[in-house]
């Protein structure tokens, strides 16, 4: 008597196997394992796909906000070394003084003819401050005109090679001469102060 070959799960499966199962069905039965296939289907390939895109996306949003918090990053940097650049600009220009404040403003007075205006030229005491030492002299004008006094001032403020500025400017007409004018100012040179370095007496 022959043997019935039994059904082995572990057994390779054959199109022609599974159709052969499939019409031996009742019509009801055909529609069960149809829709328990397609939704075998959907768990070994749509399932995986979407969890594979899901991650993708989440990956692609991750290096989105990488990158944006890489570019403010980046954009912080260059402002802090504008700011560094400005920082050593300035202390190169507070740092720089003149030898003496009143040659140099004798010579200014001197390059817009105002040399012979002057009355008085005199040093006044030193202002220390906490990171800015001013040096002042006092300048007293006579007999000046308002386009000189101008022209003055503008070479006091522009000064290249070092920091000059004008304090306390006070301006009077003179009644004897229509048109000239008494002139008074500080002047002062404005240094930042160096540091004392440890061990310093």
């Amino acid at each position: 008597m022959p043997l019935k070959a039994k059904y082995s799960p572990l057994a390779k499966p054959s199109f022609a196997n599974m159709y052969s199962t499939l019409t031996s069905l009742s019509p009801r039965e055909q529609l069960i394992a149809m829709v328990v296939g397609g939704l075998a289907i959907v768990l070994l390939f749509i399932l995986p796909l979407s969890v594979v895109s899901g991650k993708i996306s989440s990956l692609k949003t991750g290096i989105s906000k990488s990158q944006a918090k890489l570019q403010d990053v980046m954009a912080k940097v260059q402002q802090y070394d504008r700011l560094q650049d400005e920082i050593k600009q300035l202390e190169r220009q507070y740092g720089r003084g003149v030898s003496s404040v009143t040659s140099t403003v004798e010579s200014l007075t001197r390059k817009v003819r105002l040399a012979g205006a002057i009355e008085v030229l005199k040093e006044k005491p030193v202002t220390p401050g906490d990171r800015f030492t001013e040096v002042p002299v006092e300048l007293r004008l006579k007999n000046t005109t308002l386009k000189a006094l101008v022209e003055l001032i503008y070479e006091i403020e522009s000064y290249p090679n070092a920091l000059l500025r004008i304090r306390n400017l006070q301006i009077k007409p003179r009644r004897a001469k229509r048109g000239f004018l008494e002139v008074s100012m500080d002047i002062a040179n404005i240094k930042l102060r160096q540091p004392v370095e440890e061990g310093a007496s």
